[in-house]
């Protein structure tokens, strides 16, 4: 059995609406931690807005940019995560539903308290940059048709974890998306679309190539 992040009738407090800047992401993901020893991924979903998609997917894609994408197996998964969160918002659902499996995840508060600390500085620089510019690009059309391109982005991501490194070919564009949804900015979705399109030409490249050499 599979459990959304919270459910209509079960008491829980009202979900905040999505936040709008990497600063307020960080702000609040260091609340959900205040006064705990762990916290789970179903709080840290509670916590950010469970109408706000943006985080969800920019997080496993930027862990597969990181050292974390090049352990065995981890792109693998980061991508079965973001085809989760991202089909969602490309079928028109706005309530983010979390598998059990992943709600009942649990970090470490005092690591997270850490984590956002060196992110903040990028955050604070990302937060200046960006300004929900061409907001008029986010209709719901153009919404879903991004993430439906995350989608199949992310499924690329398996096969292409045999060749070294070149998961972040698709891992980038999804990157941007994520972003321009937590900045509502149309140019960076823009950017994440013409990405997006060089990464797909770029992976069959890779692909033909690699074979080819076999």
């Amino acid at each position: 059995m599979s459990s959304g992040v919270a459910t209509p009738g079960t008491g829980h407090a009202p979900t905040p609406p999505g936040p709008s800047c990497v600063a307020e992401v960080l702000d609040r993901l260091e609340q959900a931690a205040e006064g705990a020893e762990r916290v789970s991924v179903q709080d840290l979903a509670r916590a950010i807005g469970e109408r706000s998609y943006g985080p969800f997917i920019l997080l496993p894609a930027v862990l597969d940019i990181s050292p974390v994408g090049t352990a065995p197996g981890a792109p693998t998964v980061l991508a079965a995560i973001l085809v989760v969160f991202a089909a969602q918002r490309a079928v028109g659902r706005h309530h983010l539903w979390l598998p059990r499996l992943i709600a009942r995840r649990t970090v470490g508060a005092q690591r997270l308290h850490k984590t956002v600390g060196l992110i903040r500085p990028v955050g604070d620089r990302m937060d200046r940059w960006f300004h929900g510019r061409l907001p008029a690009l986010f209709q719901e059309p153009v919404v879903r048709a991004a993430a439906i391109t995350c989608v199949v982005l992310a499924l690329l991501m398996p096969p292409l974890e045999i060749i070294p490194f070149a998961t972040t070919l698709a891992s980038a564009p999804i990157a941007l998306f994520g972003l321009a949804f937590v900045f509502r900015d149309g140019v960076l979705m823009l950017g994440a679309f013409a990405a997006a399109a060089g990464a797909m030409g770029g992976a069959l490249w890779l692909a033909a190539g690699y074979l080819g050499s076999g």
